[in-house]
Protein backbone atom coordinates (compact mmCIF):
# COMPACT_ATOMS: atom_id res chain seq x y z
CA UNK A 1 0.00 0.00 0.00
CA UNK A 2 2.79 2.84 0.87
CA UNK A 3 4.13 1.75 -2.52
CA UNK A 4 1.08 2.51 -4.29
CA UNK A 5 0.99 5.62 -2.47
CA UNK A 6 4.34 6.81 -3.07
CA UNK A 7 3.43 5.79 -6.75
CA UNK A 8 0.11 8.43 -6.91
CA UNK A 9 2.13 11.09 -5.13
CA UNK A 10 4.81 11.20 -8.09
CA UNK A 11 2.51 10.69 -10.49
CA UNK A 12 0.59 13.94 -8.82
CA UNK A 13 4.03 15.95 -9.12
CA UNK A 14 4.64 14.89 -12.94
CA UNK A 15 1.18 16.11 -13.34
CA UNK A 16 1.80 19.32 -11.66
CA UNK A 17 5.01 19.63 -13.45
CA UNK A 18 3.25 19.18 -16.95
CA UNK A 19 1.00 21.70 -16.15
CA UNK A 20 3.28 24.28 -15.08
CA UNK A 21 4.62 23.46 -18.37
CA UNK A 22 1.52 23.80 -20.17
CA UNK A 23 0.94 27.07 -18.99
CA UNK A 24 4.72 28.24 -20.23
CA UNK A 25 3.96 27.04 -23.09
CA UNK A 26 0.33 28.84 -23.54
CA UNK A 27 2.19 32.16 -22.40
CA UNK A 28 4.52 31.68 -25.03
CA UNK A 29 2.25 31.54 -27.43
CA UNK A 30 0.16 34.27 -26.50
CA UNK A 31 2.97 36.43 -26.61
CA UNK A 32 4.16 35.27 -29.92
CA UNK A 33 1.01 35.47 -31.54
CA UNK A 34 0.86 39.38 -29.75
CA UNK A 35 4.56 39.93 -31.46
CA UNK A 36 3.29 39.04 -34.64
CA UNK A 37 0.26 41.49 -34.43
CA UNK A 38 2.75 43.88 -33.62
CA UNK A 39 4.89 43.26 -36.26
CA UNK A 40 1.83 43.27 -39.48
CA UNK A 41 0.82 46.23 -38.06
CA UNK A 42 3.94 48.11 -37.91
CA UNK A 43 4.43 46.97 -41.26
CA UNK A 44 0.93 47.60 -42.68
CA UNK A 45 1.38 51.34 -41.48
CA UNK A 46 4.86 51.30 -43.13
CA UNK A 47 3.61 49.75 -46.50
CA UNK A 48 0.70 52.65 -46.26
CA UNK A 49 3.46 55.25 -45.87
CA UNK A 50 5.56 54.14 -48.09
CA UNK A 51 2.96 53.98 -50.51
CA UNK A 52 2.04 57.60 -50.08
CA UNK A 53 4.95 58.80 -50.29
CA UNK A 54 5.93 57.12 -53.62
CA UNK A 55 2.13 58.50 -54.45
CA UNK A 56 2.88 61.92 -53.74
CA UNK A 57 6.47 61.82 -55.76
CA UNK A 58 5.03 60.26 -58.50
CA UNK A 59 2.20 63.26 -58.65
CA UNK A 60 5.25 65.76 -57.98
CA UNK A 61 7.14 64.15 -60.67
CA UNK A 62 3.67 64.69 -63.13
CA UNK A 63 3.23 67.93 -62.64
CA UNK A 64 6.31 69.13 -62.88
CA UNK A 65 6.50 67.65 -66.70
CA UNK A 66 3.36 68.84 -67.43
CA UNK A 67 4.29 72.40 -66.15
CA UNK A 68 7.41 72.32 -67.98
CA UNK A 69 5.61 70.94 -71.44
CA UNK A 70 3.10 73.99 -71.60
Amino acid sequence: MAIKDSQIKEKDEQLNSMQKLLDQSQQLQLMTEKKVEELETTTSIKIKYDNLNLKQKSNAWWKFWLKNKT
